[in-house]
């Protein structure tokens, strides 16, 4: 995945920012300190928080650690079974019932391994569900991308149906 210099700032503010206001496909650049504003945070601060590039690396990192692990567009997902190490590739947005056979075979031992190395959890990983489940569900994602926003309520839906099995790491 490459990350264009003027998208850091984007993705880094809007991922939070975007959802938030309930419009992820229309935060731009230009959009950001007005949206902030909308949503009630200061934008003056906001604004120069993300003129500081404060949370740039971060977002770098995120975007090679997507292209290490073999992402090449967005969704990108990979679960991780932590109990056995296995890995599974899910390219795109897939529907609930692909995702969930996904799963199902990572926890009954079946999938077939991708040997996808991932970099662990760490503080600046957003994170739903419980830190400790058994599955990692791991999403290189863009604000901006039309399939992301589709993927949403499916990984929602997996979050329940899993009850706490399952761990949404958004990076």
């Amino acid at each position: 995945t490459t990350v264009a210099k003027n998208q850091v700032p984007t993705i880094e503010t809007g991922q939070v920012a975007g959802e938030a206001a309930g419009q992820p496909e229309k935060t731009v650049l230009d959009d950001l300190p007005a949206l902030a504003s909308s949503i009630g945070l200061d934008q003056k601060t906001f604004s120069e928080c993300l003129d500081s590039k404060k949370f740039a690396q971060t977002v770098t990192d995120d975007a090679k650690s997507g292209a290490d692990a073999g992402v090449s567009g967005t969704p990108g997902v990979i679960l991780l079974d932590t109990k056995s190490g296995k890995t599974v590739s899910i390219p795109g947005a897939v529907p609930i019932d692909q995702l969930k056979s996904s799963i199902d075979q990572l926890i009954a031992g079946t999938a077939t391994d991708a040997k996808i190395k991932l970099k662990p959890l760490s503080p600046n990983d957003h994170i739903k569900g419980d830190r400790n489940a058994r599955i990692w569900l791991v999403e290189y994602s863009d604000i901006q991308c039309p399939y992301c926003k589709r993927f949403y309520p499916t990984v929602n839906q997996a979050l329940s149906d899993y009850n706490g099995q399952i761990v949404w790491v958004y990076r």
